[in-house]
């Protein structure tokens, strides 16, 4: 459990309460609250939501009386037990506190012998954007694993199975909760809707399942039962939600323990069913609680649905259980018919009716469907199941190889796939018949059992299967446990060896679990797999594998001895009916599969199996080739070896022995293929020339290529006086074996004296060349390079691999990726890529062509923004919209209107205004009321719209009306109130240009989604309050840069600071009732 998991774990215990009586029950109980989020008073009322979904419930309910008849049982059933209470008008009227309403709906529950019809509560029904689950806590996930309580139930030889009754209604809700959970309900159409209210924990809400669970554990763990330890491990291990499963080898010890859970979970206000205990019928009357002996007595059940189980079948946790044979079985079906929800309308098929009923065509969708709701959790019948999914995978790959998967969902199976769609499923419908033994543990059992595994891999899927052996009275008996298999993935193309290494570490996982969830304890182990080579790696140290094996290897290693392992002829591995897929008679009782193989009967000493020092000496060459070396290496050396002869086992092997390689036997005679042998001085002759002088590798290797034409031209005229000394008469040009030996020449000089690392030799399967010692690299370059000709090994910082390098990125200038491609055409370099690297970073034409380009300058400021002034003595203006609004009167009329916004150039104030239409009389009337309240601008900026290039005019007329006066008072008058006036007009089609407009009509309309938003349902005076709201909202951001960065600053400048001298509006409007008021829809404002 994480650390944030234990914080909710405790948060949830923090909200249980318990108590020996109070006003909810005499009996000793649990209250809860809800671990809240979010504040619950936020909730609105929505109960006419509510009441919709259930007008749709009781339609539904009113076409299948069945159905509505136990849907109204169930209702009537949480009133008269106190799970649930009507509330009455009064304590409607009454209750100031928050209240939410929860929808419930129908939902079918086949697999329910009590409720087959159930009751869906739905508290993550939203209603204005919010939910009840919405704001609560889930708290962590506390059920037990279901696989290892069904391994604990299947431990001993007598078993009981108990259920809680109404588990999570056993937990009270506090008073403040219960308003929170009111629902709508009434018996017939006709009666008016009535309110309830559940009083107790219920099952939709997001805490529910961990308040009941921990309320559980919790009654285990109060004093008084601190003696009772076996009880109350069974309490807290051997329980998954409501379902209670212990088994013991005493009969008289489980029927102490299952009374002793009684007794504590009646202290918490739990009340168990009858138990269902092994070989019997039905469930036991041996509950103390009588009024659940009554219930189950007095109330018939009513068959309503078409595949509900009856009251003599049982299940445990999903897996079918006969309680009187003490068998399990695997619940299988088949069932084409539509579906009401999540169940199937019509009858299961039989087998006849298999292959009449199955529609044609049958599509990839419906043999899905079929195959998906086969549920086995502990590998019961992992044969049949693996089959059908193995189906699958085979239609999946012939439906991917036209279109793509995606879109041939329902697309027809083909005839093949269809006929054996067919089969598998009338095997489905037959393995509904086959029964398992459900204890482990047989009669008259000695000492400790012996645990085997059997492990395989092939290239479909691979899997493992666990048995008991049990040395008893009557002779060895072995009992089937568990088996799980998987698919191999798609793009491991034939690798069977990886298929099987898994499948040994499952093996391993399988064993790991049942030590820890089983309380069988296993005297040793036996792993068997088929695969000499898997048998002689785990014998090795890990380390010197590829990681693939490395990580599993030294897994299965860590988990236990590895002289636990054996290995088996394949044909005697029953694991193999796995992976092949088997039918239900091959898993009948008495099959080789239940009981395991024969040989495990027999003592141990005479097993068909041999341990790895017998089987140490044929596989040390399979070991080694996977040792020390890449996986990936030893198919592209197989792949080597079809074309020059199988290579030596070790790499180093290789390195150090120039001899030839034998020919391999299976392939017949094949015609050697003579090489010349290179001269000895290559090496020389590469250093005589000095490539550090050449800066081009094909300057350099013609040049080493020309010298070397000249010194054997030379060489044989030595030899031969009289002939004539002219070395160039094979021609002036050089032919492309001269240069491709002049490369080689330059990579042998270039390995000389150099000591690459084994994991490069063995990564990259590097083998030395007979003819000329050149170490060549037939590896990864392999898997692409399918012509087997293998390239030389250039080392790290060598400056043949700088010029190799160079080449490839000249010819056209391309990244390093591509450039690393091209180099390895020719030769491996190691660390190639920062070879590469910098050769492209050093490039000069690569350094022009990603050259920054000149940048725009961005010109200075207006003189406005920086020069110090009065608010809104500079002011750019801009309009937008338009917003729908109402009339005052004539509520349907509506109107357009246009926002006016004002920004103050200096402290970047917003002043926003409406308009009625776009003409200067409009704008006229808005700007009078802007100076009224901020005072004449001295200068104005703003695009040239038509209504300001009308409203000019008329100002500029008033502005040299008050500069013509003369008198003395007017002039100084004038000059304090800034007659000096101005408007500039921005050039046309030029909104960058009154930026700080634009952006001050940004703000505008983020404030106003905010407050809000523009919906149209607000007056022309409503939407100016909202206007002047955003506006002063705007004015409250932060101006100041250096704010972000001051973490400890509390205030910070706005431009409410400049234009009011505070930061904020001041006030509080949330004290008026604004329900009594016309403008209440602006309370949210």
């Amino acid at each position: 459990m994480t650390l944030g998991e234990e914080r909710d774990l405790e948060k949830i215990k923090e909200c249980l309460t318990y108590v020996q009586a109070d006003k909810h029950s005499e009996s000793p109980h649990w209250d809860a609250a809800y671990p809240w989020k979010g504040d619950p008073t936020t909730l609105p009322d929505n109960r006419r939501a509510v009441e919709a979904t259930f007008l749709n419930t009781e339609k539904r309910l009113e076409r299948e009386p069945e159905w509505k008849a136990a849907y109204r049982e169930q209702i009537h059933d949480m009133v008269s037990r106190g799970a649930a209470v009507k509330v009455t008008q009064e304590e409607i009227d009454s209750w100031k506190g928050p209240k939410w309403y929860i929808s419930h709906l129908v939902a079918p529950n086949p697999h329910s012998t009590t409720t087959p019809v159930r009751i869906v509560w739905n508290s993550s029904q939203e209603f204005m954007g919010i939910s009840l689950n919405y704001l609560l806590y889930k708290g962590p996930h506390v059920l037990n694993q279901i696989r290892g309580m069904l391994l604990r139930f299947r431990t001993g030889f007598f078993t009981a199975l108990g259920d809680v009754k109404k588990m999570y209604n056993s937990v009270w809700l506090e008073d403040k909760e219960v308003h929170l959970h009111r629902f709508l309900w009434r018996d017939n159409p006709e009666e008016v809707i009535e309110v309830f209210a559940v009083v107790r924990v219920n099952i939709s809400d997001k805490p529910a399942g961990c308040i009941a669970q921990v309320a559980m554990r919790e009654t285990a763990n109060l004093p008084q039962f601190a003696a009772m330890v076996e009880e109350r491990r069974v309490v807290v291990e051997d329980s998954y939600v409501d379902d209670i499963l212990t088994s013991h080898n005493d009969l008289q010890i489980l029927e102490k323990i299952t009374k002793g859970v009684e007794k504590i979970l009646k202290a918490g206000g739990f009340s168990l069913k009858p138990w269902v205990l092994s070989g019997q019928s039905g469930r036991s009357a041996t509950t103390t609680d009588a009024s659940i002996s009554k219930t189950t007595v007095s109330v018939p059940k009513t068959q309503v649905l078409p595949n509900q189980m009856r009251d003599e079948e049982s299940k445990a946790l999903g897996v079918g259980y006969e309680p009187e044979t003490d068998k399990l079985r695997v619940m299988t079906s088949v069932n084409f018919s539509k579906k009401r929800g999540k169940m199937r309308t019509g009858v299961d098929l039989r087998e006849e009716e298999v292959r009449g009923k199955t529609p044609n065509p049958l599509t990839h969708r419906m043999l899905l469907s079929q195959i998906a709701g086969f549920y086995d959790p502990i590998g019961l019948a992992t044969p049949a199941k693996q089959k059908g999914v193995m189906l699958v995978r085979e239609a999946y790959q012939e439906a991917s190889i036209s279109s793509p998967v995606k879109d041939t969902w329902d697309d027809p199976l083909s005839p093949k796939l269809r006929e054996a769609s067919i089969r598998l499923l009338e095997e489905y419908v037959r393995l509904a018949q086959i029964r398992f033994k459900r204890s482990l543990t047989p009669t008259g059992a000695i000492g400790h059992p012996i645990g085997v595994t059997f492990s395989d891999g092939s290239e479909a899927s691979y899997g493992v299967v666990l048995y008991l052996r049990w040395e008893t009275q009557n002779g060895v008996i072995v009992r089937l446990v568990e088996s799980k298999a998987k698919l191999t993935p798609l793009n491991q193309k034939g690798d069977v060896i990886k298929a099987e290494v898994c499948g040994a570490v499952v093996s391993i996982r399988l064993r790991k679990y049942l030590v820890k969830h089983c309380r069988i304890k296993v005297a040793r182990w036996v792993h068997v797999v088929d695969s000499q080579t898997i048998l002689g790696a785990i014998h090795k140290d890990s380390y010197g594998y590829q990681t693939f094996f490395a990580n599993r290897i030294g897994e299965i290693q860590k988990a236990g001895p590895v002289e636990d392992w054996r290995w088996i002829e394949g044909n005697l591995n029953i694991e193999d009916i796995i992976t092949r897929g088997a039918t239900p008679e091959e898993l009948d009782e008495g099959s080789e599969w239940q009981q395991g193989p024969e040989f495990l009967s027999w003592p141990e000493a005479e097993w068909p199996v041999k341990t790895t020092s017998e089987i140490v000496t044929s596989v040390a060459d399979d070991v080694k080739r996977l040792q020390r070396r890449a996986f990936s290496a030893v198919v592209t050396r197989s792949q080597a070896e079809k074309l020059s002869g199988p290579s030596n086992t070790d790499v180093g092997a290789d390195l150090q022995d120039s001899a030839p390689r034998p020919q391999m036997k299976d392939q017949g005679p094949t015609p050697a293929v003579e090489r010349p042998k290179r001269k000895p001085w290559g090496v020389a002759l590469v250093r005589l020339v000095g490539p550090e002088r050449f800066s081009s590798l094909s300057k350099l290797c013609g040049t080493i290529a020309w010298v070397r034409r000249a010194a054997e031209s030379w060489l044989r005229t030595s030899y031969q006086a009289s002939s004539s000394a002219n070395w160039e008469v094979r021609g002036l040009r050089l032919s492309v074996g001269e240069r491709t030996a002049a490369f080689q020449d330059l990579a042998l000089a270039a390995q000389d004296g150099v000591n690459f690392q084994d994991t490069t030799l063995n990564r990259l399967v590097v083998m030395k060349d007979d003819n000329n010692g050149l170490l060549l690299c037939g590896g990864r370059v392999q898997s692409w390079n399918e012509d087997g000709t293998a390239v030389p090994l250039i080392p790290f910082r060598s400056w043949l691999g700088a010029l190799l390098a160079r080449e490839a990125h000249e010819a056209n200038h391309e990244g390093v990726a591509a450039t690393l491609l091209h180099t390895k055409r020719k030769a491996w370099v190691v660390q190639g890529r920062r070879t590469v690297k910098k050769v492209v970073n050093r490039c000069i034409t690569c350094k022009k062509q990603r050259a920054r380009l000149c940048q725009q300058v961005m010109s200075a400021l207006p003189q406005e923004r920086t020069s110090r002034a009065n608010p809104f003595e500079y002011t750019t203006l801009d309009l937008f919209g338009p917003f729908e609004v109402r009339d005052a009167v004539k509520k349907i009329t509506k109107k357009k209107v246009w926002g006016v916004v004002y920004c103050c150039m200096t402290s970047r104030a917003v002043h926003a205004d409406l308009i009625d239409d776009q003409s200067s009389e409009s704008f006229l009337q808005a700007y009078s009321r802007f100076t009224a309240l901020r005072g004449h601008p001295k200068k104005l900026r703003s695009d040239r719209g038509t209504n300001f290039l009308g409203t000019r005019p008329a100002l500029r007329e008033l502005h040299k009306h008050l500069a013509c006066l003369q008198k003395a008072s007017v002039e100084d008058k004038a000059a304090r109130n800034s007659t000096e006036w101005q408007w500039d007009f921005h050039p046309a089609d030029s909104p960058h240009r009154n930026g700080a407009a634009e952006a001050a009509v940004k703000l505008l309309k983020r404030a106003l989604n905010s407050l809000g938003g523009t919906t149209g349902c607000y007056t022309w005076g409503e939407f100016q309050t909202l206007l002047y709201s955003a506006a002063n909202l705007t004015n409250e951001r932060p101006i100041d840069a250096r704010a972000q960065e001051q973490e400890d600053s509390v205030e910070y400048l706005t431009p409410n600071s400049l234009i009011l001298g505070r930061t904020g509006q001041g006030g509080d409007i949330h004290g008026i009732d604004m329900e009594t008021r016309s403008w209440h829809r602006l309370r949210a404002v």
